[in-house]
């Protein structure tokens, strides 16, 4: 999904990209990649966190950040499926969540990176939101994301961040919120994060942003605008929470045999609330306060990497 189609693109449930990732020498006896960028050592890996980082933001996708980590650092993902092979990207249809991508580092760490993102809040996400909530309202308990492992390592840094719908990047259009680790041992990070929802108005998905028509026009075309039980015209929605994405930084991994990654999603709603969140050798899993209120799903296992 590219990036400056993202949003018209809401409502399409993406199942599955290509993570092939091979380099040009690799995949073909092409000359061997010269970086556009200069950075090396750990000012490329501080580098390449940042660029992860802010692609993902922008709403790329993980063939789009592959690809441009490839081309300035000539750091190739080492998950590799088998040249040509589709990965699956989630066991569910409401959120995608990714297969995880793994980065060497000049370091000998890793750096393993993940996002989610919901396919389509409506219907779905429409029983979820509080329509008595007159601007911004949490959406039931805490929501969390994390990367985990098969083999243990020492996690040396972690990020997580998250955002909305309308304007495209995470931030545009949504509440900022805060992500604090919820559990972090020697199989990888998970974070917890509230998540809201924000209405607009309600004079219509057209026209809740009189002074910014390219936000009313985002509005009505990534599928937010709701009427809820409501008279019409409804009301227009952002949901912070629904994207997000995570990196995990790992030294130290156990080696001599094939390690992979998998990323764990899960959503509350209405009363119910995140209890605990186990990380273990590819375990994501979630208890709750309360049955009936909440899920999660889980990415594909990434390709076996030889650490």
């Amino acid at each position: 999904m590219n990036r400056r189609k993202f949003l018209a693109a809401i409502g399409i449930v993406a199942v599955a990209i290509s993570l092939a990732g091979a380099s040009p020498a690799e995949a073909g006896g092409q000359r061997a990649c010269v970086p556009a960028a200069k950075q090396t050592g750990a000012a490329r890996d501080r580098a390449v966190k940042t660029m992860v980082t802010k692609m993902s933001r922008e709403g790329a996708d993980a063939g789009e950040i592959v690809a441009d980590v490839y081309r300035n650092f000539c750091v190739s993902n080492q998950a590799q499926a088998a040249p040509g092979a589709v990965t699956p990207m989630s066991t569910g249809a409401v959120v995608t969540v990714s297969t995880p991508v793994w980065f060497r580092e000049s370091s000998g760490a890793w750096l393993i990176w993940s996002q989610y993102y919901w396919n389509n809040l409506n219907p779905a996400f429409s029983d979820d939101i509080p329509w008595s909530c007159l601007k911004t309202c949490n959406i039931g308990g805490n929501d969390a994301f994390g990367v985990v492992l098969s083999a243990r390592g020492v996690v040396t840094d972690s990020y997580m961040e998250g955002g909305g719908l309308i304007g495209g990047p995470f931030y545009k259009g949504a509440n900022i919120g805060s992500f604090w680790v919820s559990t972090a041992n020697q199989y990888g990070v998970a974070y917890q994060f509230q998540d809201k929802m924000t209405k607009y108005g309600s004079a219509g998905c057209g026209n809740v942003w009189p002074d910014d028509p390219d936000h009313a026009a985002s509005c009505a075309s990534s599928k937010v605008c709701f009427n809820g039980g409501n008279p019409p015209p409804g009301y227009c929605v952002d949901y912070f929470g629904a994207r997000g994405m995570s990196w995990v930084e790992v030294s130290q991994l156990e080696c001599g045999f094939p390690v992979q990654a998998v990323a764990g999603y899960a959503h509350t709603w209405s009363e119910t609330s995140i209890s605990g969140i186990g990380v273990g050798p590819m375990q994501f899993s979630v208890s709750w306060s309360s049955a009936g209120n909440g899920w999660s799903v889980a990415s594909a296992n990434s390709p076996p990497t030889n650490c």
